[in-house]
């Protein structure tokens, strides 16, 4: 099975729904085979996700060398695995504390690569959700810029399961207000990961960089 036409149809969403000038389309792939994951990028996409990363791993040694993709980790980073992540992922979604980015800044160097990540910010509060606190960032941001071996581009967030667009629009609004305090005070950003199937449309419509689509794309 290709995905062609589930990949089409969700680009023509994002470019009717986005207040950006770009989004990255980001596949989400933890539920596909090696296969499954092979045809998705023959059917289009060239940004995948994963969110395991024993599952990942023989996917990205299998399809790596064959295919111009960007690797993208969008799970809970446990600090056993964080030389994995960084050897075989090229962008980290999901960092959410300061300890876990020392070590993927130090594995980097290590490795002698430099991925690019992003700092998760627990916007809703909920106790479920790893990440910063928005004012754990304000208070410790300058912090990002010790960690020279890592290229920061900006925020993630999950928002709470709901179909309640209001409360939506508010958890993605709020990250991308903070993202811009942060600016205004010098710390600059280029992407705003936030979005999944049933949510992605609110977050482009509240400046949504990079959407994080498994569901809708192959279902």
């Amino acid at each position: 099975m290709f995905y062609s036409d589930n990949i089409k149809k969700v680009k023509d969403i994002i470019s009717q729904n986005k207040v950006v000038p770009e989004v990255t389309l980001i596949g989400v792939t933890k539920t596909l085979s090696t296969e499954q994951t092979e045809q998705a990028i023959q059917s289009g996409l060239q940004h995948i996700g994963e969110n395991r990363l024993q599952i990942a791993e023989p996917k990205i040694m299998a399809l790596a060398n064959r295919y111009k993709v960007t690797w993208h980790f969008i799970g809970t980073i446990q600090k056993n695995k964080a030389k994995k992540i960084v050897q075989l992922f090229h962008v980290i979604h999901s960092v959410n504390s300061w300890d876990i980015l020392a070590s993927l800044n130090n594995y980097a160097k290590e490795l002698n690569v430099k991925p690019d990540i992003l700092l998760q910010v627990n916007v809703s509060g909920e106790k479920s959700k790893q990440g910063f606190s928005a004012n754990e960032i304000r208070l410790t941001i300058r912090s990002v810029y010790d960690y020279s071996n890592v290229n920061f581009i900006g925020y993630m967030t999950m928002a709470p399961y709901t179909n309640d667009e209001d409360y939506l629009h508010s958890i993605f609004k709020q990250l991308k207000d903070l993202a811009e305090e942060l600016k205004e005070s010098g710390i600059n950003y280029q992407h705003l990961s936030m979005g999944m199937s049933n949510d992605f449309i609110v977050a482009l419509k509240d400046g949504a960089t990079m959407v994080r689509l498994g569901t809708i794309l192959f279902s």
